[in-house]
């Protein structure tokens, strides 16, 4: 992430605590709870979320895993996330961004939520290139896009979002689900078998299921 965009994402976190809703508006909760749904196993060693934004999705993480690295560009964000997780004691809560820098060790889940869009081609793809190679054997990586666009889009949308990961992790070929809202898609790597079928709204081959969908000024609120 740019020092522009984290300027411009401490800037939105200081008009409104929570720019996109996700403590208030019912898409936002369903979307969160979409993508706890999908996870690929009821509890994980260890977790790392590279946009935690205000900690809400951080929160039901905690839940499922021993431990959370939740980072986030905007220190405005972290500040904000840090004071929402305290009681959480697995959970640390770090002003870094990605791909520049990437936490040390291995991890059984990452979760990849509402920002690669923020991040030009080049970035999101080495983003996937860091997820697959800090993952433990029989980790799982998760992304989940909002099915729109902003303004302030580096990437156009979930569909071209899609088309950059698939070209480094490989076609999905974990639990994934897609309807007017949200995307999400799972990859497994070093399982032998997928852990979850796909839902039957899921993507089909290809990223074109995203083209058609409703334009924004406003981003994934």
């Amino acid at each position: 992430m740019q020092a522009k965009q984290r300027n411009h994402f401490d800037a939105l976190y200081k008009a409104n605590t929570d720019p996109w809703g996700y403590t208030t508006l019912w898409r936002e909760q369903r979307r969160h709870n979409l993508l706890m749904s999908i996870l690929d196993r009821p509890y994980y060693e260890r977790a790392f979320e590279p946009a935690c934004s205000t900690g809400v999705l951080t929160a039901k993480l905690a839940e499922r895993a021993q431990v959370v690295i939740a980072w986030d560009g905007s220190k405005e964000a972290v500040l904000l996330a840090d004071t929402a997780l305290q009681s959480f004691e697995g959970v640390s809560v770090v002003h870094e961004h990605v791909p520049d820098h990437w936490p040390d060790g291995t991890f059984d889940l990452i979760v990849l939520s509402d920002f690669l869009y923020y991040l030009n081609p080049t970035d999101i793809a080495r983003v996937a290139k860091r997820a697959q190679q800090s993952l433990a054997k029989g980790g799982f990586i998760i992304t989940c896009h909002w099915v729109g666009s902003a303004h302030d889009f580096l990437t156009p949308g979930a569909g071209a979002v899609q088309d950059v990961l698939e070209s480094e992790l490989g076609p999905v070929n974990g639990p994934a689900y897609l309807d007017n809202d949200q995307l999400i898609a799972g990859w497994t790597f070093g399982s032998t078998e997928l852990s979850a079928d796909v839902d039957a709204n899921s993507m089909p081959s290809g990223p074109a299921h995203a083209d058609n969908a409703e334009q924004s000024d406003h981003g994934p609120q």
